[in-house]
């Protein structure tokens, strides 16, 4: 009995850190791709993360935390929307919406670089 309570608390444990290496997202300038897209919505997410959303294009964006470090939704919504951005996005294994490292409108809007 307590060979299978102990395999199962390793199995348990096992897939969250499995879990967690899958869905760290690696924010380096090297492994960012970029995506450039006309911007359709800028919103409030969870955790204080604004959410950017692109003209034909399903996949949700996101800047993690982005209110904290100073940024202004409404600012941004009046800046973006309408607008060709380009922005880039972490590696990441699986998920989305898709974490924006670097943002760039004319100038640079946001940057974990």
């Amino acid at each position: 009995m307590i060979h299978r309570v102990l395999g199962t608390l390793f199995g348990f444990f096992l897939t969250i850190v499995l879990l967690i290496v899958m869905l760290k997202v690696n924010t380096s300038q090297e492994d960012s791709v970029p995506i450039s897209g006309t911007v359709l919505s800028v919103s409030e997410g969870p955790s204080f993360d604004i959410i950017i959303s692109l003209n034909n294009n399903p996949t949700a964006y996101y800047i993690n935390r982005g209110t904290e470090r100073g940024l202004i939704i409404d600012s941004l919504a009046t800046r973006l929307v309408g607008e060709k951005i380009t922005f880039w996005v972490g590696d990441q294994l699986i998920g989305t919406p898709r974490h924006i490292t670097h943002l760039e409108h004319d100038s640079v809007i946001y940057s974990e670089w």
